[in-house]
Parts: C-alpha cells; sequence; structure tokens
C-alpha cells in the first residue's frame, strides 16, 4: 500500500479459480486514509481532471480494474502548471506492472499538493 495525499492506494489479488492454475486478477484501488471512504481521485476517461464526467452511476469509483496480477503502483506526477495558469489541473498518474508483463496506466488527481520538505535540521 502507499498513502499519498490523504488517500491510500492499495493493489488487490483475486486468484485464479482453476485448480493448481497460476495467475488471476487484480485491481487498483484508492480510498481516503483515515475514513476507507470512497475519494474522488481517479481519473477514468484520462482527460486529466477528476470530474462527475469519471464517476459510476452518481458514485466517484474506488478501484480499477486491471486484468492482471498487480505491483505496488508507481505514482508520476505530471508538471505542475505555469504560475498564473490554474486552468491546467494537477494530475498523477500511477503506473502499475502486472503478471502479464504489460505496464498499466490509471489517471487520477494530485489532491492537496505535498510541500517538497518534510523538515530540515541545521548543522553547524
Amino acid at each position: 500500500a502507499t498513502v499519498r495525499n490523504g488517500r491510500v492506494v492499495i493493489s488487490t489479488l483475486i486468484p485464479s479459480t482453476a485448480a493448481c492454475s497460476f495467475g488471476g486478477d487484480g485491481w487498483i484501488m484508492e480510498v481516503q486514509v483515515f475514513t476507507g471512504n470512497r475519494s474522488a481521485a481517479l481519473d477514468l476517461n484520462d482527460d486529466s481532471v477528476v470530474n462527475n464526467a469519471d464517476y459510476l452511476e452518481g458514485s466517484a469509483p474506488s478501484g480499477v480494474r486491471v486484468g492482471a496480477v498487480p505491483a505496488a503502483a508507481t505514482i508520476v506526477r505530471k508538471p505542475l502548471p505555469p504560475p498564473g495558469n490554474p486552468a491546467v489541473p494537477c494530475a498523477e498518474y500511477k503506473l502499475i506492472n502486472t503478471s502479464e508483463g504489460t505496464i498499466v496506466r490509471v489517471g487520477g488527481s494530485c489532491g492537496r499538493v505535498p510541500s517538497r520538505r518534510a523538515s530540515w535540521e541545521q548543522l553547524q
């Protein structure tokens, strides 16, 4: 699991139902870290904006089916918009390596943009 911007990103595994068979399926899930509630964070139509167009039956999706066994997601943020251009949203991608040797890309929003410095200490 990866915690990022108040959300937790989890890879799931659904084993194959055939006895003695390898493989299976999986999902990439993204929910609020403290409550487990849905989080409007997955960009299903890949337009770099998470909005009502990405909802399924009126609700924000909590996961995306990968179609193979997924590894943990690697999160890559798109470059931040230039100053004074709020029309360009902050977006990121989750890159997921699968058991079939493919890489699946799932889009999403950055949510709040964290500070790059967690702490610092002055040495003398």
